[in-house]
Formats: C-alpha cells, structure tokens, sequence
C-alpha cells in the first residue's frame, strides 16, 4: 500500500490523471492509502480494491472513443458509422439533424482526454465532423422546395383542425357548466346550509350536555362532599381540646383543654411537697454516706495495724536466711585461717569461695592478696575462729560448723532487737500506730494538727456546702427539707411559680368563652349537606331533556344525507354517458386527420433519400478509414507513458493486484504468518519487476534498438537489489542442509537491514526529486516516490541494534590505568559494548515485571479470552504492552487469537511448561535448590501434636525449570549488581535537584547500605516513643483516611512504615519509566535509575539520611500530586488533560489555547503546497509548532505558570478591588520533574 500510494502521489498532477479526474477520486484513493498504511493485512484488500477501481476510472475514458459510454453527451466513434447507415430507413423528420449532432459529440469528446492524445486524434475526428457537415448542408438545400410543400400542407390541416377543435369545444364546455353546477348546488350549497344549522343545535346541546355531566356525576357531589367534610374535619380536630366531655367532671360542662390547665396548675402547686420528699431522702443519704466513711476508716486503721503484723514476720524470716548464709561462710573462712599464713589468707579465700555469686565474691577477690583489708580481714576471721571455740566449749576448730546455731542466734538476736524496736506488740497496742503513722493518722482523724486537706475536713466543708440547700443548716438528716423560701437558695422557683399559678389562672377564664365553638360548626356542617343534595338533582333532570334533543337532531341529519347521495348519483350518470359520446367523436376526427397527413409527408421524404444513397456510401467509406487511424492512436497512447504505468499497476493476467490482495485475508493465525509472508513476496517480486522493467524501458533513449541512460540504469540497480532483499525476507525458514537448522531466528535482522539500506541508496541516486531532460520524467518521480513510501515501511520492523551480532572487539576496548602506581592495559567494555548490557538489562526487568504480573493475572482470569468487547482485564493488561487486541465479538482481528483454546489457564500452563534440558544447567540447578529452600521456610508451618513439635515442609520438583525460574535465576545478579553500583562513593556528590532525581534517589535507596540503616531507626523512633509515653507497645493510635486504609491501619507500627517506605522506593521506577519510557541509545536506559548514575548524595548518617527522605518525599508527592490534579482537567477548566510533553514540544502559558497550542490530531497529507497566506491559523502545521504547559511543567517547575494565572486574575478583579493582590501572594515552591 505504501507503494501504491507513493507511485500514485506521484503522478496525480500529471495532465494524464487529472484530466479523468473530474471528482478528485485520485486524491481520495492516495488519502485512503495514507490512512491504511501500516495498518495491517485488515486494510490491505480494501485498499487494493480502491486502487484498482480508481485506475479504471483514470483508463477507462480512453476506452470511451471506440468501445462508449453511458454519458448524455457522449458517443463512440463506431456510432457514427451506425447513425449514418441508419439514415436510409428512417422519416426525415426524426433524424435530420441526427448526422452533424453525432460528429460534434465525437469531436466534443477529445475534450474528455488529455491534450496529448486529443492533438492526435483532432485531426482524423474533425475531418469526419467536416464530411458529415458538408453532406447535410447539400441535403438541406435539396430538401428546400420539399419543405415549403410539407409546411403548406401542415397548414391547411392545421387551419381544419383547428375550426373543429373550437366548436367542439364550445359545445361540450356549455354542456358540462351546467351539469357541474347543478351537481354543486345540490350537493354544496343547499346541503351545507341545513347541515350547518343542524351542526350548530347539536354542539350547543352537546356544550351543554358535557358542562351538566360535570355535576351530575356521583363523582362531582363525593369529591364536593368529601372537600366539605375535609374543612369541617379540620375545624373539628382544631376544636377537639374545647369541646364538652361529660367524662372528665361529674357535671360534664368542662372541656378537655379546661382539665389539663387546671391539671397544670394542681400539678404546680404539688411541686413543693414533691421536692420536700426528695429533700428528705436526700438528707438520710447523705448522713448515712458520712456515718458509713467513719466507719470505714476505724477498719482502715485496724487493717493497716495487721499489715504492719505482717511485714515484721517477713523482716525476721528474711533476715534470719541472711545471716544464716553469711555465718555458714564465716564458719568455712574460719577453719581455713591461718594466723600466720604470711600474706596468704587462706582464710579469706575460703570465705570467698563460700560467697561465690555473691556481690562480695569480687571485693574479696581483689583484696585477698594485699596486706592490708586482706590481712585484717584475715586477723578478724582468726579472732571469731577463738571466740566460737570458746562459745562452743571445744577446742577442734572443725567441730564449729557443727554448732553453728549458736553463732547465727546471737547475730540474728542483736539484728532483730535494733529492727523490731518500732514494731514491738504494735498489733496488740493501737496506741504506737500514731507514733509509727504519724501523717496518716492525722490526715485520717483529722487532730493533732492536720492538713487542710485531710480527709475529715474535706468531709465537714462538704456538710457545710450542702447545708445552705435545707432548712435546718449542717444537721442534715431524714427529717430535712429544702429551703423554698424567698430568701433561700431556691428564690427564683420560689417566684417562677408564683408567676405560673398567676397566668394558669388567667387562662382559665378564657377557656370558657372558646367552649361554645364547636356547636355552631356541626350545625352549619348540616347546612351545606342539604345544599349539595338539591344542586345534584336539578342537574339530573337537565342533562335527561338535552340527551333526548341531540338524538332528534342526529337523526335528521342522516336522513338528509342519504337524500343528496341519491340526487347526485343521477345527475353523475347522465354527465358519464354525455361525455363518453363526445369525446369519442373527438378521437376520430383527429387520428384521421393526422394520418392523412404524415402518409404525404413521408411519401415526399423518401423519395428525397433515394436520391442520396450514392453520397452516404461514399461518406460511410470516408468514416470507416479513419476509425481504424483512431484505434491505433489510442491503443498506442494507452500503452505508453503514464497511461501504460496506471495499466501495468493494475498487474496482467499473471500478477494482478486484486490476486495480490487475495493471498492474505483479513483473518489469519499465527501458523499462517509465516507462509502467507513468504507467499506474499513471491508474489509481489515479479509484479514490482515488472512496473520497473516498463519503467526502465521508457527512460531508455528511444529508437528501434533504445539505448541505455544513467536513470535506466539506476532502475536495474533498484530491481536488483529489491530481488535481492526480498528473497533474503521470503526465504527466512530456509533450513542449512548440514544439520536441519533454522538459518536465523528473525525474518528481519541485521543483514536485511543491510540489504534495505543498500536498496534506499539506489533510490537515493534518483535525484533530483524531478527529472526534467530526460524521457519520461514523470515515471522517474512516481517510481522514487512509491520505492521511498515502500522502504519507509519496511524500515518500520523493528531490528535492535544488537540482532545477529556475537560479542566483537568492538565493544570493548583497552584503556591504561594506574594500578599500585604502575600504568597497566585493561580492557573495559566500549560505548556500544555498554549500552548493550543496558539494553540487556532494562529487558531482564520489564520481563521479570510482566512475566509475574501475567502469571498473577493468569491466576484471576483462568477462564476469560484475550479480548476488549468485553472489558476483559487479560485483553487490556496486552494491549498496554503493544499488543493488537481483538475488539469485535465474532471476528479475528489484531495479533492475538480470541478463541476458548487461548485463555488465562492457557498462558499460565505455558508459563510453568518445563523447558527441556535446562535442569542439565548445574548452576541454574543450584539456584534453584537454593531457591525452593527459601520458599520452603517462607511456606513451613508447625503444629502441636501429642507434645512433640512437627514441621511440614512443602516439596518442589528440582528437575522443572520453566521461563519464570530462568528470569528469577537473571534476577539474583542483577539484584546484586544494583547493590554493588551503591558500594561506589562519588567523589563530589550532589543532593537530588528536580523531581526527576528525587525520584532515582528514592528508587535507589532501596539499593543502597542505608536502607536497612533507616529501617532500624524507624523502629527505634517508635521504642523511644514508647518509653518517652509509657505505651504498652510500640504503636501509635491514629487517624486513617479512607483513601489510605489499604495501606497503613491503626495502630501505626513501624512495620507498617517500611513496608511503604519500601512500596514508595519501588514504584519511583513505574514513575519514572511512565514519564520517560525505557531509554534509547542517545538517552538514558531504565536500567541506570537503579545504580545512581548522576552519582546523588545518601547520607552515612542515619538521623540525616532519614531527615532527607523525609524531605525529598514531600518535595516529590506536592509536585506529583499537583501534575496528576492538571492532568485529571480539560482545557476548559485550566488542565492539561489535552496536553503533549516530550522532545519538539515547547513551553506555553498557563492554559492551552488554539492560538498557541497546534492541532495536534488535524490530518497531515502530504499535499501541502506554496500558496500558505500571511493570514494562516497557528494550528497549521508548517508553521505554529508544538507547545504544552504540561511540558513547561515537566522542565522548569510550575512557578512561572502560577504566577500567570494570579496576574490574569489581578486584572480582572482590579475594577472591584482596589487593594492589588500581588504583594498577598504567596508562591509554593516549585521544582522541575524532569529537567536533566
């Protein structure tokens, strides 16, 4: 198609195309291929259809001279010979003029095809047009005398028909007057004056009939009943509380609303005995809580006094196993002494080995050794060694640890005398506990000098308080009541119900007048009853009489129809059978009359055409001669030039254009793309060859042998290296005949690269674009533009720049080093040797990405089919990465099948299918044991069975290795090689500065040593946070919107935090790849968001390094959330939802607008000429350019666009306010996103 219409762009200004292209179809047929190209074999047959309809449309008045057309004015040249053969049979009046119309129609027809052939044909045809001019001007003279006597005769007849024609006339016009008037006047006239009158009695009774209906009706007296006793019912429910009830006194004269005032007003008066009571029981409360609290501290001091008890038995039990302890290892210290153990102290050292574990271990390690507190300590343990043997009464310093009862009873005696001192019979004697207690039993009792704020006066301040509500003060009791007087503390109830009985009683007096109210409402309710009842039956008995009056009337009108229906048929018949009579008469008269005179005529005629039969032979002779000279010129100028190249791309019996379209149907499967290609190319080789054979010969330097030119031979070069890609493309399954393998993995690759590259410079070497000089020119342009339109699309498959290639010395190179101050050679990868490994890697990621989100997806929809027409997720989650969907229930369009084989279940079956030999990998063997270990901890569970302990472990087959194992097996070095290119310090490194920074500094982070760093210190933020407010655990109770719920929950732990610290510094890379893509050569690859290339700043300081991320995620989330909140608006609203960003596409203002952003959808055809005015939109695109406030956004910040905004708004508001807001504004700060 991109061929067809570069060849076709061509030559549509050629007068050869316009001249048969009245309705501009070859521009539409060249807009249609535009449209289409690269869209597929869907569009291809369609767009080969038009082409072929198109160039029949441009050929086919050429055939129009010999073969005819179905045009008005039109008529081939062989008609001509017809016409005149014709002339001897046919009436001379009819065709007369038959003979020059015709040759004019030939010689008006050359206007119909292009000036050149038209030279060539004016001659023959015009001398025909002269022959058939001078034949009929003889005839006309000749004929001269015949007509003057055909128009004398047409007169006479004429002058008899026409006397006839008016007496008949005159007669049947009487006739049917009068008959058509007496039919109107009875049918009309009289009729409508009585229907009339009738008509107007009957719609004035019916008028009259439909008004009573209204109020005769039941429906009319209910509704009216109903709105009555509505109103009533109303008046009466208002009246209810005044009305008489004989139940609520014995005299029934009272009314409702008189009983519950007077209720009120009883109900008020009993309020003082009310409040009295609750008084009372008040008091009897409170004298029983201050009694129960004196009660409650005597067993308080009584409980303390048995504490007390207590505690001084567990002082003895503990001090007696002390010292107990402490005599057991004096004892061993004073067997071991030795008074003159010079500077040994055996005895200390026993002592201390006797005290192991204890804090003294350590005080007489270090000094058993010394002369000094050792020695001594050593003379002490001798001494009490002399004063237990006497105590004991033995001599034997071993028999004292067999009394050792009697050295711990005189220890502990003296210990306990000193520490009971205080406690001695205190449980016995209440008396001490004032002396032990002092403060406690003043704040209790009160005396002896309490506080203030003891308990016994918090307790009489109360009684005091409480006493100025009752009337008998402080002695508060059962029998106490409130002060209601007018001077106690409840004065103002005392006079607000003063003021309430006063105003009930005013009431009261009004009541009575209100109480007779509702006995004049029944009695007018009875009234209107009767009132309804009269109006219902007078309407009746009217409505009965005007009922009666319409039938009387509607059956005088029938009657008086059928009576004119039967006059009118009468007088119909007698006018049919006058008519009938006279018009008969009429139509024989006239074809007499008229026969008669064409027989003279004709008669006169053929005797005059006799007579020139010899000059219409010689005539049909001359005509026949140069038909034949025509139909050579016209087969020779369709073959030629132009004409001859729209006829061969129609193709010849061998290769037609519509065959070429039938190869590839609009439906195909996978299998076939393969061989449908390769069909294709055989296909399409010999039609191209042939269009630049034809080509090629016609730029050759013409004569009976035409010699070659440098442009001929520029065209072989074309066919030869167009044979040569496209066997190269048609050939790719080609198999080597040594070991039965595939010769190359893709049909496009590096050498057919080569091969298209070597074909645009043969079409490159057609220059200039027009070849004026030469033969043929315009072939040369149409061939350079289809060949051009034809490569571009090829160009279009996409082969990386690394396809079919091996490792070459050209992506490495040496380069010299100073290593342990000695310069050496090493080799290091090149440039292109280095984006290749970043080409590599960006790939690993996105498929390691996609691969475990399609697995994922796969999961949720097993059983939904790769399509769109049913908003299916699988269809969308391959459309989002470059896959054609099908999008129509019941057809196949697109790249992938919609058909229940190729499902979700499907693709996960082949994502998990075992690749056959890839477990004879050792190293990806080993990988994956190592692996399945880890999902074996991560996947284990315990249980508690019968006391023993029992771990389940799930078991992997080893020998499956499928796709996903292989890229997980890829992921563990490249997680490495991030982590290493973090190892590496900067020697100046810079704090992040745009957006785009910040965003490879957080995605980054994760990578870098800190990370597990600032993981720590978050968790030690929280534990401070507990021990600085003594929380239960480290959490923090909080606030969760509802937008964040599914992320973090309440309480906040630290946990939850690095969970979406870790979230926020992964997704920074989805961020980033939407707003730049994956990289290319000349930019930055996806792979180096990772390895902090712009060589960033991550602090080794933990609490900086935390107060930065901090920072730099505010900076990213007020910029990110302010682009995204644009974005989400239209231009109508101040967004940039229709906005462009990337490369080309400048800056503008705060809005977009017509005048200043282009048309970016308007339709770039490649008919643009140089007749632009000075006057032109912007959004033409030869001139305006590309401009965004998006992409202004994206470089610089959006500062600049916000202060846009708040002058536009100073000056529409200035009238209104005259205090300027410019010196109020306060400007957020802002960043570019992805200023590099």
């Amino acid at each position: 198609m991109a061929f067809l219409h570069g060849v076709l762009s061509g030559v549509k200004e050629d007068d050869n195309v316009t001249k048969y292209d009245k309705d501009d179809d070859i521009n539409s047929i060249i807009d249609t291929l535009h449209d289409n190209v690269g869209n597929g074999r869907e569009a291809f047959g369609d767009a080969v259809d038009k082409v072929d309809e198109k160039i029949k449309k441009v050929t086919g008045p050429l055939d129009k001279l010999l073969e005819g057309g179905d045009e008005v004015n039109f008529k081939k040249i062989p008609q001509l010979i017809q016409d005149i053969q014709g002339m001897q049979g046919k009436t001379y009046d009819e065709d007369r003029k038959g003979l020059t119309e015709k040759t004019q129609e030939s010689l008006n027809a050359l206007n119909s095809v292009d000036k050149q052939l038209s030279n060539k044909l004016h001659p023959h045809v015009k001398l025909m047009h002269n022959a058939v001019g001078t034949f009929r001007q003889n005839a006309d003279e000749d004929h001269e005398g015949l007509k003057t006597v055909c128009q004398k005769a047409d007169s006479e007849f004429q002058t008899l028909n026409d006397n006839v024609e008016r007496g008949f006339s005159d007669v049947t016009s009487k006739l049917y007057f009068d008959i058509d008037t007496l039919k109107h006047n009875v049918a009309n006239k009289h009729k409508t004056a009585l229907e009339a009158s009738i008509q107007t009695a009957k719609q004035t009774l019916v008028a009259a009939e439909s008004k009573a209906k209204k109020y005769v009706s039941g429906t009319f007296i209910i509704n009216k009943r109903s709105h009555f006793d509505d109103k009533f019912k109303a008046i009466e429910q208002l009246l209810a509380d005044i009305k008489h009830d004989g139940t609520s006194v014995a005299s029934g004269r009272e009314s409702k609303l008189r009983v519950v005032v007077n209720s009120v007003k009883e109900g008020i008066e009993a309020l003082d005995g009310e409040l009295n009571s609750g008084a009372r029981q008040m008091g009897d409360a409170i004298e029983k809580a201050v009694r129960d609290v004196g009660v409650a501290l005597g067993q308080l001091d009584e409980k303390v006094q048995a504490d007390l008890h207590r505690l001084l038995g567990r002082i003895e039990a503990a001090i007696k196993g002390y010292v107990t302890k402490q005599v057991e290892a004096i004892i061993t210290g004073i067997k071991s002494v030795e008074y003159y153990s010079h500077g040994n102290n055996k005895g200390v050292k026993a002592l201390e080995d006797a005290l192991k574990g204890s804090a003294l271990q350590e005080l007489l390690r270090q000094s058993k050794d010394t002369n000094g507190f050792g020695g001594s300590l050593e003379g002490a343990l001798y001494s009490l060694q002399q004063a237990a043997m006497k105590v004991t009464g033995q001599d034997d310093v071993n028999s004292i640890d067999q009394h050792p009862e009697v050295i711990i009873s005189a220890l502990f005696s003296d210990i306990n005398r000193k520490v009971g001192k205080k406690f001695n019979n205190a449980h016995r004697k209440p008396e001490n506990v004032p002396d032990l207690m002092e403060n406690y039993h003043k704040w209790v009792t009160g005396k002896n000098g309490a506080e203030a704020n003891s308990l016994k006066t918090k307790i009489d301040e109360i009684k005091k308080s409480l006493g100025r509500f009752f009337n008998r003060g402080e002695n508060i009791d059962g029998n106490s009541e409130f002060n209601l007087g007018v001077d106690g503390k409840f004065s103002a109830y005392h006079k607000k119900r003063q003021a309430a009985v006063t105003s009930i009683t005013k009431i009261l007096s009004n009541i009575e007048t209100l109480e007779k109210i509702p006995e004049a409402v029944k009695q007018a309710r009875n009234s209107v009853e009767g009132f309804l009842n009269e109006i219902n039956q007078n309407f009746k008995d009217l409505n009965t009489q005007v009922q009666e009056t319409i039938k009387t009337l509607e059956q005088a009108l029938r009657n008086l129809t059928y009576m004119i229906q039967d006059i009118n048929a009468e007088i119909d018949s007698v006018h049919a059978n006058v008519k009938e009579a006279l018009q008969k008469f009429h139509g024989e008269y006239i074809r007499d009359s008229k026969n008669a005179l064409t027989n003279l005529k004709k008669e006169a005629l053929q005797q005059y055409a006799e007579s020139k039969i010899k000059e219409l032979e010689n005539l049909i002779a001359l005509v026949t001669e140069h038909n034949a000279k025509i139909d050579k010129i016209i087969d020779e100028d369709k073959r030629s030039s132009t004409k001859g190249l729209l006829k061969w791309m129609k193709g010849d019996a061998d290769y037609k254009l519509e065959n070429i379209q039938q190869i590839v149907p609009a439906q195909l499967k996978p299998s076939q793309h393969s061989e449908k290609f390769k069909t294709l190319s055989e296909k399409l080789q010999p039609y191209l060859d042939k269009l630049l054979d034809y080509i090629k010969h016609h730029v050759m330097i013409p004569g009976e042998r035409p010699s070659p030119t440098e442009q001929s031979q520029l065209v072989s070069s074309i066919k030869t290296r167009l044979d040569t890609l496209l066997e190269y493309l048609k050939n790719h399954n080609d198999r080597q005949v040594k070991n039965n393998t595939v010769k190359r993995i893709h049909t496009f690759d590096d050498v057919s690269t080569r091969y298209l590259t070597e074909l645009n410079d043969s079409i490159s070497a057609l220059s200039p674009s027009n070849f004026h000089g030469f033969h043929n020119p315009l072939l040369l342009d149409a061939l350079k533009a289809g060949m051009t339109q034809f490569t571009e699309q090829l160009s279009h498959a996409y082969v990386n720049a690394y396809s079919g290639q091996k490792r070459t010395d050209d992506w490495v190179k040496e380069e010299t080093k100073m290593v342990d101050d000695q310069p050496q050679k090493i080799t290091v990868l090149s440039t292109e040797g280095r984006n290749c490994a970043k080409v590599c890697l960006t790939i690993l990621e996105m498929m390691r990405y996609d691969f475990n989100d399609l697995l994922s997806g796969c999961s949720e929809s097993a059983s939904i089919q790769i399509n769109l027409y049913n908003n299916q997720k699988l269809g969308r989650w391959f459309r989002k990465r470059g896959f054609k969907v099908n999008s129509d229930s019941g057809k196949q369009h697109g790249e992938l099948q919609d058909k229940q084989s190729m499902r979700g279940t499907e693709i996960k079956t082949l994502l998990n299918k075992n690749i056959v030999g890839a477990s004879g990998i050792e190293v990806l063997k080993m990988w994956k044991q190592e692996w399945m270990k880890e999902q074996d901890e991560k996947k284990s569970y315990s249980k508690q069975q019968g006391g023993t302990l029992i771990t389940h472990k799930t078991v992997y087959n080893t020998e499956h290795i499928n796709l996903l194992d292989i890229i997980r097996f890829l992921k563990v070095p490249l997680g490495a090689y991030y982590r290493s290119s973090h190892h590496f310090l900067p020697p100046k490194p810079r704090s992040p500065s745009n957006v785009y920074q910040m965003l490879q500094w957080l995605l980054g982070l994760y990578f870098n040593p800190m990370y597990q760093k600032l993981e720590a210190h978050i968790a030690q933020l929280f534990a401070g946070l507990k021990a600085q407010y003594k929380l239960e655990h480290p959490h923090l109770d909080v606030t969760v919107p509802d937008d964040l719920k599914k992320y973090i929950h309440s309480p906040l732990s630290s946990e939850q935090l690095t969970t979406v610290l870790r979230n926020v510094c992964l997704y920074s890379e989805d961020t980033l790849t939407a707003f730049l893509g994956r990289g290319h050569a000349d930019g930055r690859y996806a792979v180096e968001f990772y390895t902090n290339s712009d060589q960033l700043l991550y602090p080794t300081s933990v609490g900086t390094c935390f107060d930065m991320l901090v920072d730099t995620s505010f900076r990213v989330y007020n910029q990110l959330r302010f682009v995204y909140k644009q974005c989400n608006n239209g231009t109508k609203s101040g967004g940039w939802n229709d906005c462009w960003y990337g490369q080309h596409v400048g800056g503008s203002s705060w809005n977009c607008n017509t005048k200043q952003c282009a048309n970016q959808n308007c339709p770039q055809i490649a008919n643009q000429k140089t007749n632009q005015s000075a006057d032109q939109r912007c959004d033409q695109h030869p001139i305006c350019g590309v401009k965004s406030p998006l992409n202004r956004s994206l470089k610089m910040g959006y500062q600049a666009f916000y202060l846009i905004h708040l002058k536009h708004l100073v000056v529409s508001l200035r009238v209104q306010c005259p205090t300027t807001l410019e010196s109020r504004v306060s400007l957020p700060w802002a960043l570019p996103i992805l200023a590099m």
